[in-house]
């Protein structure tokens, strides 16, 4: 498998100041990625769980 994102350096966390504001802030961490020139990797949304809807008709069109 090709990787779709590299890492961009290391995470952020929350200064002082923020965590006195927010403590839960204490456990954050912000990451970023770049996206590689690999296609996108097809999604599979049946782990969510989700109804499969009927699908919708839309006026002028048939």
């Amino acid at each position: 498998r090709l990787e779709t994102f590299r890492k961009a350096g290391g995470g952020v966390t929350a200064g002082d100041a923020e965590i006195s504001a927010n403590p839960r802030a204490r456990s954050a961490r912000l990451r970023a990625a770049i996206r590689t020139e690999a296609p996108a990797r097809a999604g599979d949304f049946s782990i969510f769980g989700l109804p499969k809807l009927p699908a919708v008709e839309r006026p002028g069109e048939r």
